[in-house]
């Protein structure tokens, strides 16, 4: 009776891996100790180490093993975003589309007619006449030019 497929290939798998021998060598001895073709006291000897440090190595290989196969959600990952960023992004767009609005309704009524160019305001301490030369008053200079119309 002969079986259908391929036949296994073994410990030709493990050959086949890449990494240095001596890791290849901890994996073989592990999986025949797990399948009870080897003794932990025998793999032991093989490899050189005490039973103590063994089962620490093959306790963690068969931990990171069984995280490695454990299911993942399917597709991309989620981008982590900073959440100030996108408060900054939301605050520009409030601005921008308040922005929009006062131009269009700047246009609607520039349309009707009865838009009023804006008054500039000044700024504190700033005056709107030109400032008069240094000890002249405001009433000596209206004597003065009232003085040079008569003549």
């Amino acid at each position: 009776m002969s079986r259908a497929g391929r036949k296994p290939q073994g410990w030709k798998l493990i050959d086949d891996l890449t990494g240095d021998a001596q890791s290849k060598a901890r994996v073989k001895v592990f999986l025949q100790t797990l399948s009870g073709e080897c003794t932990v006291d025998e793999a032991c000897t093989l490899l050189g180490i005490k039973p103590s440090r063994f089962f620490k190595l093959r306790g963690d290989w068969l931990q990171e093993s069984v995280d490695l196969l454990a299911p993942k959600p399917i597709g991309r990952p989620r981008e982590n975003r900073d959440e100030s960023a996108s408060t900054e992004l939301k605050q520009q767009l409030d601005d921008l589309k308040q922005q929009l609005l006062a131009a269009e309704l700047r246009a609607r009524l520039a349309e009707a007619g009865s838009l009023r160019p804006l008054r500039v305001r000044q700024k504190k301490g700033t005056r709107r006449w030109p400032r008069r030369p240094p000890g002249r008053s405001q009433r000596s200079s209206r004597l003065i030019g009232a003085r040079q119309t008569r003549s």
